[in-house]
């Protein structure tokens, strides 16, 4: 087709495909859970850092707003999948931190991103992953 020229060169459209491909198979399997992309992105943060997190330290980690990351929160508390607590140095502070509930999801959850980085690894080199990586982050920066 004519079109197929340019969509060969058309980054948003290779973005595109790679969110088809990788992406939203993921989005399927949370959504079963009832979770997000960016929801599941939190707990594996929470997880991994293995102490309490504030809202801010994910806002920055992520990249969103401290209101997208607000209602992320409150999503994952009606789950049951984390719990607020108190800032020990400075009690105005809320920090977040996994319940029992959620080390058991979690295993799916790491899986799940697991997988698809494997995906990833198996068609690119980790020299073309660092670099696409690097571009998407200079694509991406605000």
């Amino acid at each position: 087709m004519k079109l197929e020229k340019f969509l060969n060169t058309y980054p948003i459209w290779a973005a595109y495909k790679l969110h088809e491909r990788l992406v939203a198979p993921m989005q399927k399997i949370l959504k079963q859970r009832e979770l997000t992309f960016l929801q599941s992105l939190i707990l594996a943060a929470i997880y991994f850092e293995n102490s309490p997190v504030s809202p801010s330290e994910l806002v920055k980690l992520f990249g969103t707003s401290l209101p997208n990351m607000s209602h992320s929160l409150k999503h994952l508390r009606t789950l049951g999948l984390v719990e607020r607590s108190v800032d020990s140095v400075d009690s105005r502070r809320i920090k977040y931190i996994l319940t029992t509930p959620a080390h058991s999801s979690l295993e799916g959850i790491i899986a799940l991103h697991h997988n698809a980085q494997e995906d990833f690894e198996r068609k690119l080199s980790t020299h073309e992953i660092t670099i696409w990586c690097e571009f998407a982050k200079r694509f991406t920066q605000r």
